[in-house]
């Protein structure tokens, strides 16, 4: 066995499983809203009394399907190839389980095209069906027992989700009961998901007391191991990151720890060298300072003018040496150039706050003089509205006095 064949042909029948799925829920869903897209163009046709021979040619959704048909034969050729691959990587009794696995899932795929023979097509359909199941379940079933099969766990998974299908079917078959077949489904696909995942990501143990690698396996991984340790010594740390951290899980195991190894090896004797060189600067640098000190500025530009002349350390020094001057002289101020500086600070500080003090003063009288002059429109509005409410009884009042004095007047006249 040899760890990155089996991770690259059980990952190829992982793909395939999801492809076939996801590719054949796809075309499904494009044959029912091409079905109604064609319903719906067909009423409008009848209600409008044109019917367009357009209805009966392929449209978008045909041609969705169609290409969702060859991404699921695509998921077939990969689920069958990467199965006949996985076999060899296998003992042979788990070869003869991994074939048996594959033969069922033919057997089963050829039922389904059988199924859409007329007449008989149903019944050849169920007999190529149920000899598929019965396989791969019994293939499935001595991964599950085999004592020399590393991914054991994986494989009861496998066996567990044919279960579930087969309840899934049974159930189904009862009156208004479909809708449990789907959710069997649903599940069956994610056992099968985690089962050959787990199958994918196994650790192989290469271990001659268990038989568990041939001697040519074992041949190989020696030669492989010094072919590892010859391109870890010849690599880049870039290319030994990717081996060892970005892309780890992709590499084989040994690989990536080598690689690991020798970013280690490399960054420790990186540290080492960088020692020793800040080691040697510093000295240097001591040394410097010293002669440069006795020197005129004068004498130091004279150096950075001849720099050609010089190492780039002591020309570095020199400008270090020219800049520490300037700034002890900047730092050179008087006590009464800072005092005047802080002087004129806080006069500057007292007029923007006398300034912004006059602009409040300014923005409250503006206030006052807008509600003043408010109040005095709501007293004008008010005395108005009084002036008009008085007149308005006087003249309730003087027509209900004359409606009085006339029907006093119509009284008097009926009596009399």
């Amino acid at each position: 066995m040899n760890q990155i064949r089996w991770k690259a042909y059980a990952g190829e029948v992982l793909n395939g499983i999801v492809l076939l799925t996801l590719a054949s829920l796809a075309g499904s869903a494009c044959d029912l809203a091409g079905s109604a897209n064609d319903g719906f163009e067909l009423a409008s046709g009848f209600m409008n009394g044109n019917i367009s021979a357009d209805i009966f040619m392929p449209d978008e959704w045909d041609v969705a399907q169609w290409v969702m048909l060859v991404l699921e034969i695509i998921g077939y050729v990969m689920y069958f190839s990467g199965l006949k691959k996985f076999s060899t990587e296998q003992q042979q009794g788990d070869a003869d389980a991994v074939m048996k696995v594959r033969s069922g899932a033919i057997l089963m795929l050829i039922g389904t095209i059988v199924g859409h023979i007329p007449f008989l097509g149903k019944f050849i359909k169920l007999i190529f069906v149920i000899i598929g199941f019965i396989n791969m379940l019994g293939g499935y079933k001595a991964l599950k027992r085999s004592g020399t099969f590393p991914a054991t766990a994986g494989a009861g998974t496998l066996h567990s989700a044919l279960v579930v299908q087969l309840i899934g079917v049974l159930i189904g078959l009862l009156p208004f009961m479909g809708f449990i077949e789907v959710i069997c489904d649903v599940i069956v696909f994610f056992m099968v998901i985690s089962g050959w995942s787990a199958i994918k990501n196994t650790k192989l143990k290469w271990d001659e007391g268990k038989d568990v690698a041939s001697q040519d396996d074992r041949e190989e991984d020696y030669s492989t191991s010094k072919s590892y340790a010859v391109m870890v010594a010849t690599s880049s740390m870039y290319e030994l990151r990717v081996y060892a951290y970005d892309k780890k899980g992709t590499y084989d195991p040994e690989l990536s720890a080598l690689a690991e190894e020798e970013i280690r090896e490399r960054e420790a004797g990186r540290r080492t060298r960088l020692t020793e060189r800040e080691a040697r600067q510093q000295e240097k640098g001591q040394d410097y300072a010293l002669v440069l000190s006795q020197k005129s500025d004068d004498e130091l530009k004279e150096l950075i003018r001849e720099e050609n002349m010089y190492e780039p350390a002591f020309i570095g020094a020199v400008r270090e040496e020219l800049q520490a001057r300037v700034l002890g002289k900047r730092r050179q101020k008087t006590a009464e150039e800072i005092q005047w500086e802080e002087l004129r600070k806080e006069e500057e500080e007292r007029l923007q706050e006398e300034k912004q003090k006059e602009e409040e003063e300014c923005l409250r009288k503006e206030e006052e003089e807008k509600e003043e002059l408010l109040q005095k429109e709501c007293r004008e509005k008010l005395c108005k509205s009084n002036e008009n409410t008085a007149r308005i009884l006087f003249i309730v009042i003087g027509v209900l006095a004359l409606g009085l004095i006339a029907l006093s007047l119509i009284g008097y006249a009926f009596f009399k």
